[in-house]
């Protein structure tokens, strides 16, 4: 329970902006954002980045590298890293099928793009 997290973010009757993802264990798994007013998707972002970590988030996995998550304070580190991660943070049995999506055949890409908690940069809205 409790794996799948949404932020809306409204002004007065009007959705602005949001994204949701899944949150296993320390670890939260960004899969989407919108934004229809200027910084809407930051401000749910930041929101659900203070709420997650006063609940031992460790990390923010964006999976993709873009100015917008850079200016908030994204980070690449290598896949091999991110791995490690999982392996340390996760019960075994769930890095286990982790660390098997990351070395599948499939996967292009060579780096994970993440936040981390302690180097956030909140930028000015």
């Amino acid at each position: 329970m409790g794996i799948a997290h949404s932020v809306e973010i409204w002004s007065e009757d009007e959705l602005i902006g949001g994204l949701y993802g899944l949150c296993i264990g320390p670890f939260f798994f960004g899969e989407s954002m919108f934004s229809h007013k200027t910084d809407a998707s930051k401000i749910a972002l930041i929101y659900l980045r203070e709420n997650l970590v006063k609940q031992g988030l460790k990390l923010i996995d964006c999976q993709v590298e873009n100015p917008h998550l850079m200016s908030l304070g994204a980070k690449l580190i290598p896949r091999e890293t991110f791995c490690q991660l999982l392996d340390t943070h996760l019960s075994p049995m769930r890095a286990t099928i982790f660390k098997g999506v990351f070395e599948s055949s499939q996967t292009k890409c060579d780096d994970a793009i993440s936040i981390w908690p302690s180097e956030w940069q909140i930028p000015d809205i």
